[in-house]
């Protein structure tokens, strides 16, 4: 009931800003008229139908004037007819219908002056020709942005106009294709499928921009076989765990210039690389296994601390509030005693460390392509209170003894400290155990490898 109150309220407070702005617009459409100034009069009334379409001054207002304003664009369509200027008739023939269609937009209909219309239809065949010459023209000379706008300039007059479509196509993404296969030749095969794949984002077929776009693919992806990390920990799941991850995290790049080959005992492809490389690299390890690039890892640590549940008895006060009836008076006062009590304090905090190097490098030159090491913690805590009591009364404090007063007895019943331990009372209890934080830095490791590997780009060193 409350958010449709609300909805209510929005949507009154818009009626009542498009009212208002509706009527400014129309005083100021007045003035214009008033004064002569025809064309910004109508602009006005046209502002204010937009605001509130329902403004019946602002509709009168704006078929007054805005054929007026047609009956001018008209003129200036017979102006260039008889000056036997066909581009300038065309354009103010286009700059009449554009005005006319604004204003049929906001409910008023207007027709453009029936002997400019005449005059339009008697030029616009013979300068379509004209243009459309023109442009095959440019085309042919490989002007090709000269050649799209004046195809453009044709289809803004007729859409179906013989083959417009086609030749501004061509005229858009020739330059484009011609791009692509430079890229494609000087073996930028990255900068050559986005190039192809920007054609075909467009237009469902060019050429043959679908094969080579293909072809760029196919020799420019990079596949990576994971190897089988080194393992200096006392932890053996670090290897299958990080491995996981990574793979995943590769995987998920959805880069199709980085793809993961599941290759088995894949270990073995870098002792058949070193005899690859002694026999002068007549044996291409990379089209044997299918991978151009080994993932090499190290894991120096990969250590757990599960935290020790640590309780700590805390001194603390019971606030207790009551009030009593001031004799002879109906007033009450109010007296406010503390009693002493004890709350636990919890605290634990379990933590992973990790660290992890690797290398990727080249199955077929043996170049180093990506390197990092790194040193990486997930960790949890929790930290809060225990009280058996009634939370609200307790405040924090210190006494010595629970059965009488001390000089260092101290309430500190403020705002701040009693918000702090309030905090503490609410905090949560549960802490994240070792393997799922074991888990979660794998996953952080794994993710700073992929992208790593997903910024490498062979065309950019």
């Amino acid at each position: 009931m409350k958010r449709f109150y609300l909805l209510f309220v929005a949507v009154s407070m818009i009626v009542a800003f498009s009212s208002c702005a509706s009527k400014k617009y129309a005083k100021r459409g007045s003035k214009y008229e008033q004064a002569g100034m025809f064309e910004q009069a109508a602009d006005m009334y046209y502002q204010s139908l937009v605001a509130k379409s329902s403004n019946i001054d602002a509709r009168i207002g704006l078929q007054r004037n805005g054929e007026r304003v047609l009956d001018d664009k008209g003129f200036r369509i017979s102006q260039a007819y008889m000056d036997g200027d066909d581009k300038r008739t065309v354009l103010a023939y286009l700059d009449a219908r554009d005005y006319r269609d604004k204003l049929s937009a906001v409910g008023v209909k207007l027709e453009i002056p029936s002997r400019a219309a005449e005059q339009y239809n008697e030029v616009k065949p013979r300068y379509l020709e004209k243009t459309y010459g023109e442009a095959q023209l440019l085309l042919e000379e490989e002007k090709f942005a000269l050649a799209e706008e004046k195809f453009k300039e044709i289809k803004r007059i007729d859409p179906s106009y013989q083959s417009v479509d086609a030749l501004m196509g061509v005229a858009k993404w020739e330059p484009v294709y011609r791009e692509g296969k430079g890229y494609f030749e000087k073996g930028l095969y990255r900068k050559s499928y986005y190039t192809f794949d920007k054609i075909l984002k467009s237009q469902s077929a060019y050429k043959d921009a679908e094969v080579l776009k293909s072809e760029a693919l196919q020799r420019g992806v990079l596949t990576v076989a994971i190897t089988t990390f080194k393992n200096k920990t006392r932890s053996p799941e670090a290897t299958g765990l990080l491995t996981g991850y990574i793979k995943k995290s590769l995987v998920d790049l959805n880069n199709p210039f980085v793809k993961v080959v599941d290759v088995q005992n894949a270990n073995q492809l870098v002792e058949q690389q070193k005899r690859a490389l002694e026999q002068g690299g007549s044996i291409k390890v990379g089209q044997l296994l299918a991978a151009k690039a080994l993932l090499n890892g190290s894991i120096t640590s990969f250590a757990n601390q599960a935290g020790k549940l640590l309780r700590q008895e805390k001194t603390g006060y019971l606030k207790i509030v009551t009030k009593k009836k001031v004799p002879g008076s109906l007033e009450e006062k109010v007296e406010v005693t503390y009693k002493k009590v004890r709350y636990l304090e919890v605290k634990r905090v379990n933590r992973v460390d990790c660290s992890f190097s690797y290398e990727l490098t080249s199955t077929e030159t043996g170049a180093l392509l990506v390197s990092d090491a790194m040193n990486l913690m997930a960790s949890d805590g929790v930290h809060y209170a225990e009280f058996d009591g009634d939370h609200k009364k307790l405040v924090p404090g210190y006494w010595v003894y629970i059965d009488k007063a001390n000089p260092k007895d101290k309430v500190n019943d403020n705002p701040t400290a009693v918000s702090e331990l309030k905090s503490l009372l609410a905090a949560k209890r549960t802490v994240k155990e070792v393997n799922v934080l074991k888990e979660e830095v794998a996953l952080m490791v794994a993710e700073r490898v992929s992208q790593r590997i997903n910024n490498y780009n062979p065309e950019e060193q």
